[in-house]
């Protein structure tokens, strides 16, 4: 079965979630950072709207001792962007757009070599109702607003329209003037 793939994704087989935390998959879905978690009973995935809260998400993850992923390839995480793919190489994941009922359409991940029969996403969500936008958009198009409750705002310079993004509190690594505190 396939998993919602949108914006940014951090996924992972469920054996390996059982395998690396004491608590397996229960404990993993209690600290996720957000509710986007899904699962279709073998991969898990927790989306986030910007690729650098994924990648801090995962890295949080290598320090619960989950094999760390590089140029070479992603052992046990996995973080894909929409917009631009696999942040590292992923041998066992296919990912591809999934025909929804009612003629929508959604990028979807499963493991690789396994069936497909049912779309996955996490509760609330809807097709058609998210949207990405590149680092370089925001950037160039929008300006910032501010931040509440984890949530930035930010207005479109032109036409005025706001976007929200939401903003998980994760561990960070330090700065480096902050090794000496």
């Amino acid at each position: 079965m396939p998993v919602v793939a949108e914006c940014a994704n951090v996924l992972i087989r469920n054996a390996t979630v059982e395998s690396r935390l004491a608590g397996g998959m229960t404990e993993f879905e209690q600290n996720c950072p957000n509710s986007t978690f899904c699962t279709d009973g073998v991969i898990c995935r927790v989306g986030f709207m910007d690729v650098q809260d994924a990648i801090a998400y995962a890295a949080s993850l290598e320090n619960l001792g989950f094999l760390a992923s590089d140029e070479s390839g992603s052992p046990e995480i996995a973080v894909f962007q929409e917009t631009t793919g696999f942040v590292f190489p992923c041998s066992w994941l296919q990912i591809a757009q999934a025909e929804l009922d009612g003629g929508h359409h959604a990028m979807a991940a499963w493991l690789l070599g396994t069936n497909v029969p049912q779309f996955v996403a996490p509760p609330g969500w809807r097709p058609g109702s998210s949207f990405t936008l590149t680092r370089e958009d925001i950037e160039r198009d929008y300006e910032y607003v501010g931040i509440k409750d984890g949530v930035e705002s930010r207005r479109h310079r032109v036409t005025g329209e706001m976007v929200s993004q939401g903003r998980p509190p994760l561990p960070r690594s330090k700065r480096w003037w902050e090794f000496w505190k």
